[in-house]
């Protein structure tokens, strides 16, 4: 398992691919599902066939901001910049984090793709890790 550190560098040197193999679901993944689940969506973690392009990062600016005005503390701030490394469905990143005291709100964006609830989802572990050590919890 991997540490806090090594999560972040993992996170800090992806590259976005855009080039997916088409494969069969491996029969021991479809075993692993009940008769009444469906298997909807697959992330794909690790490298790709290449190494794709790096993408602008979204100033944090443009999705996030402190409840009162005042600066945001490191660990929030630690959290928004891997939340600015998050993939999502086209690079679009619809997603918006509110700090009010120690409360963290997060709520999605709409778009045409229908995997805005993905992104957040995505989006909010990014943030986790970021903010590791910091006392805060989602509103």
């Amino acid at each position: 398992m991997m540490d806090n550190a090594e999560l972040r560098s993992a996170i800090d040197a992806r590259h976005s691919v855009r080039r997916y193999l088409d494969r069969v679901i491996p029969a021991q993944v479809r075993t692993q599902l009940n008769e009444d689940e469906d298997l909807a969506l697959v992330i794909a973690l690790g490298y790709g066939e290449t190494q794709g392009k790096p993408h602008q990062v979204r100033p944090i600016e443009r999705f996030a901001q402190g409840g009162d005005g005042a600066p945001m503390p490191d660990w929030f701030m630690s959290g928004l910049e891997m939340v600015a490394l998050a993939p999502s469905a086209r690079h679009q990143q619809k997603f918006f984090f509110t700090l009010d005291g120690n409360q963290v709100s997060a709520h999605r964006g709409g778009s045409y793709t229908g995997y805005t609830g993905v992104d957040l989802g995505i989006a909010k572990l990014h943030f986790e890790i970021g903010a590791f050590g910091g006392t805060w919890s989602w509103a």
